[in-house]
């Protein structure tokens, strides 16, 4: 983001101040705010969420624990190397993403899936929180769509976090220049 201001007097002399909050940096905070938030909610998978009867999503972290794991380290070594970590974050929320589409919109576009039969999908997130329910058809819960959702968005603020050198040499600067005639 950048604030400029520019004045010109009558005599010809032209005053720009320009201050540069460094697109890069915010994008970057941009990002991290994303895979925590993804992280958190992710976690939620790890602890298990109930509201009375109602449940959002099961403890699974004997199922998922590995996975949440090794996002952890990616987004841990995003923030410390961001050079090279941006790109562990991007390769494994895609192959997350890809995973995802596969153990649950698969099955609501193509009845049908490589995760086991339709019926016993059904019946495993039957007692979730659903958007909605239509009989003999999956609908990933509301967990699940919010996941993948969050898991987008992180990773398209991933993609969007990287800046080429020159145009962070010329957004991330400030300074006052004053032109005469």
């Amino acid at each position: 983001m950048k604030i400029r201001w520019k004045y010109e007097c009558d005599c010809g002399i032209l005053l720009e101040i320009q201050i540069g909050f460094g697109d890069s940096s915010v994008k970057k905070i941009y990002c991290i705010i994303a895979q925590l938030i993804l992280l958190l909610w992710f976690f939620l998978d790890m602890t298990g969420l109930r509201f009375g009867n109602k449940c959002l999503v099961s403890r699974s972290y004997k199922d998922d624990g590995i996975f949440f794991l090794i996002y952890l380290i990616v987004v841990i070594l995003f923030i410390v190397k961001e050079q090279i970590g941006k790109w562990f974050v991007i390769v494994w929320l895609s192959m997350w993403f890809v995973i995802q589409f596969i153990c649950h919109e698969w099955y609501t576009f193509f009845n049908g899936g490589f995760m086991g039969a339709l019926e016993r999908k059904i019946e495993y997130f039957s007692g979730t929180i659903q958007w909605l329910r239509i009989d003999g058809k999956y609908i990933p819960d509301v967990y699940h769509t919010i996941l993948h959702i969050l898991i987008l968005c992180a990773l398209i603020s991933t993609i969007a976090s990287e800046t080429c050198p020159s145009e962070s040499a010329h957004t991330t600067s400030g300074g006052i220049s004053v032109r005469t005639p």
